[in-house]
């Protein structure tokens, strides 16, 4: 029987039964649009670290809550560790077609940005700004070899991973000067150089070679010495400069224009100046770039960390407004599950136990509370309405066509969720039911109906 990952809830129709037929894990798409959110364009590997590094230190506790659930468990919730993931798999069969979406080109000797301006490539048109926006828009989907919310993800069009992988790579490309730049040396990468002694080329000085030098000259040899520098950089040096950093214009999640026009002009201003080919680069022109670099790094952390916490900022609005009542605490779920646990027949203990994640080791009553958690993350959002139901005033019954509305109640949850798990044992698994968030979904909610 296949595992699949809990994703999100996504109502397809008026109906509960819509309600529990999901599109689209988040977990792609937000590592994606964490490489092209810009201040992350295009670093090299330590800067990507360094900039979800410094973003990690800044999400607010609901947007750490979502993000550790949606990357896989060897991450340890740490998204910094999966930040340069979209440049791993770039090269890849299946993710060739995200090669555009790393960089941006301008007309030569153009220093400023026009995202309607169309690159020579119909098939490469200023994607990182246009791609952050679809990202954000999906922000819910993951690759076979990821997973969601800690449960591995199977059987899922490879199209559907990784908004949080993704999410981190625009909004760090648009920071990096070089991945705006000219279409007539592809942005650095055929004007070669020297970097001290060592042959190279201009894009890669800006990818890697400053900051490879930082760390070694200045954080012997250890990228976390950068790492705190800049983020204690952003508490003082820069503290005033940060309100505007995370700001868009008329309150956009993302404003990844702006940061690519920021990106231009900083690489006509310093990149390819004083950069001619053939031309040695050494300490001048080290020391002279090295703030720019710094500067955007701590740049890509700060607006990373706004956007993920504009994500998930936890949303209540006044139709969802729940009863006092609604349902048990932790405790009363965690008592439920375990008395369940007990009773179960050796067949339904091993079920239960192939459908939840490994680091619980069966154990139910460790996620039974996991309905709860997630309910205002805005993709589960439409998932609150199951929790309880309402009766009229004075009405000391129950009527299922007058109190549950569509379905959506918690006892038109209970049938659904009870209809996908008796799917459990078909082979092939229908794709339409998540056997894992089914499970969950089904516990937690018999606890909440036997509550007075």
């Amino acid at each position: 029987m296949l595992r699949l990952p809990l994703k999100e809830m996504q109502a397809s129709s008026g109906t509960v039964k819509g309600m529990f037929k999901s599109n689209a894990p988040l977990v792609w798409r937000l590592l994606i649009l964490l490489q092209f959110l810009p201040g992350v364009l295009s670093w090299g590997k330590e800067g990507h670290y360094a900039t979800c590094k410094i973003a990690e230190g800044l999400l607010t506790q609901e947007a750490i809550t979502a993000v550790k659930m949606l990357l896989p468990d060897y991450a340890n919730g740490e998204l910094a560790s999966l930040c340069s993931w979209a440049d791993e798999i770039r090269h890849n069969p299946r993710w060739r077609w995200t090669g555009p979406l790393h960089y941006i080109d301008t007309p030569d000797f153009k220093c400023n940005y026009d995202y309607c301006r169309k690159h020579p490539d119909e098939t490469a048109m200023i994607l990182p700004e246009g791609k952050i926006d679809v990202l954000l828009g999906q922000s819910t989907t993951i690759p076979h070899s990821c997973h969601i919310m800690g449960f591995p993800l199977r059987n899922r069009n490879v199209r559907q991973i990784s908004s949080d992988k993704w999410l981190s790579v625009p909004t760090k490309h648009g920071s990096v000067p070089l991945h705006v730049g000219f279409t007539g040396d592809a942005g650095g990468n055929t004007i070669a150089v020297r970097w001290y002694r060592r042959k190279t080329n201009l894009h890669h000085v800006w990818d890697n070679m400053i900051i490879e030098s930082a760390v070694k000259k200045f954080c012997n040899l250890n990228l976390e010495v950068l790492v705190e520098t800049l983020q204690t950089n952003i508490l003082e040096d820069w503290s005033a400069d940060i309100p505007s950093w995370e700001v868009c214009e008329s309150n956009q999640t993302v404003c990844p224009n702006l940061h690519a026009s920021e990106s231009i002009c900083l690489a006509c201003k310093f990149a390819y100046r004083n950069a001619t080919p053939g031309s040695t680069l050494g300490d001048e022109y080290f020391h002279t770039r090295l703030p720019i670099v710094e500067k955007r790094l701590a740049q890509g952390g700060v607006r990373l960390a706004a956007v993920l916490n504009h994500i998930f900022v936890p949303l209540q609005p006044s139709h969802l407004r729940m009863p006092v009542a609604q349902s048990w605490g932790k405790e009363g779920h965690i008592l439920t599950c375990r008395i369940a646990q007990e009773l179960f027949q050796p067949e339904a203990a091993e079920a239960v136990k192939n459908l939840l994640q490994d680091s619980v080791n069966g154990d139910l009553s460790a996620l039974c509370s996991w309905p709860d958690e997630v309910r205002h993350l805005p993709h589960y959002q439409r998932m609150s309405s199951l929790h309880f139901v309402n009766t009229p005033d004075e009405a000391c019954t129950f009527d299922y066509s007058r109190d549950c509305k569509r379905d959506e109640c918690v006892v038109g949850a209970i049938s659904e969720f009870t209809s996908q798990l008796l799917h459990y044992n078909e082979e092939p698994a229908d794709p339409q039911y998540n056997m894992t968030e089914a499970l969950l979904f089904l516990s937690h909610f018999i606890g909440d109906i036997h509550q007075a």
